[in-house]
């Protein structure tokens, strides 16, 4: 658990807490009674004016059971001289007030990096620069668990995006393919996998034998709980990416969550909740990419994810 003593620290933090960098935004950080962080939102600048919006995040927050709230105002165009967002940052406040949470700090930064400078939102004079983001407890703990910090959101969903030029080409394959053996489904899935975490090429066809044999739960939930059990979830992150890239709808929708249960179990929550995001709006009914979905959003722990895609890899394997 990390706790976050100043300003400067908090910005330098947001990084590691988003996956991303983020730019003209409005970044809520939430704490616990003892101060430490349990939960991070974000929205963009333009968005989170919204009245609507600003009620529906000082709710989320009080279901969260947060008690405490660090509003952060990140725009380019501001400046100390100006305070543009002080209404916008006075909205928040007493929303969240209703609400039982208490704003401790809110401010603004003009941008997050190593000549970012961050001022007081209310205008009391106090601010200054931020410093190196490396220099973050945080952060440099994202990064040497293998976390990507993206440059900007867009970056971060670019890397759960569908590649259209290839996936129309792949829908019909996979469409005609004829699924067979679970067993010869699972052992190929492996197999590619572990090939191009190797840095090898996988033929296009076998990546649409892969792909149509994710829609058969009983294939996708072993390689569920493989990944969980066996230590296949890195090297298998490639090949999910890869065919959340090139295929559409269903089988889109099981590479996704594949991808964001790989995401999870090694830590990477935002990626994590981009993939399972981006399975929802290729399938909006998909069962397990919303219960992934909802055990991130509850804060469940990649070790209690484990065990439980563990327990799906014993009833698959049982089936």
């Amino acid at each position: 658990m990390f706790a976050l003593k100043s300003p400067a620290d908090v910005a330098k933090s947001l990084p590691g807490l988003l996956g991303h960098i983020p730019h003209r935004s409005v970044v809520i950080v939430l704490l616990d009674a003892d101060r430490l962080f349990k939960a991070v939102m974000r929205a963009d600048l333009g968005k989170a004016c919204a009245d609507d919006a600003v009620v529906a995040v000082a709710n989320h927050a009080a279901t969260e059971g947060a008690t405490g709230a660090l509003i952060v105002v990140v725009d380019e165009d501001a400046s100390p001289q100006s305070l543009p967002h002080r209404e916008l940052i006075e909205r928040f406040d007493a929303a969240f007030t209703r609400s039982g949470v208490v704003v401790i700090h809110s401010f603004v930064v003009d941008r997050i990096g190593a000549d970012g400078q961050w001022w007081c939102s209310d205008g009391c004079g106090a601010g200054g620069a931020l410093g190196d983001t490396a220099t973050s407890a945080l952060t440099a703990d994202a990064v040497a668990h293998g976390r990507r910090i993206y440059d900007s959101r867009e970056e971060l969903l670019a890397a759960v995006a569908a590649d259209d030029s290839r996936s129309q080409a792949f829908a019909s394959a996979v469409e005609a393919f004829v699924l067979g053996s679970p067993d010869l489904a699972v052992r190929e899935a492996l197999e590619a996998a572990e090939r191009i975490a190797d840095g090898n090429v996988v033929s296009d066809e076998e990546l649409t034998r892969v792909a149509a044999s994710l829609v058969d739960v009983r294939v996708r939930d072993r390689l569920l709980g493989k990944a969980a059990t066996e230590g296949y979830a890195v090297a298998a992150e490639q090949l999910w990416a890869e065919l959340a890239r090139i295929t559409t709808g269903r089988w889109r929708a099981e590479a996704l969550t594949l991808l964001g249960a790989s995401c999870y179990l090694r830590g990477d929550g935002p990626l994590a909740l981009a993939a399972f995001n981006a399975a929802l709006e290729a399938v909006p009914d998909h069962t397990l990419s919303r219960q992934l979905w909802a055990m991130l959003e509850l804060g469940f722990t990649p070790g209690e994810v484990r065990q439980a895609l563990s327990g799906s890899c014993r009833e698959a394997e049982s089936a």
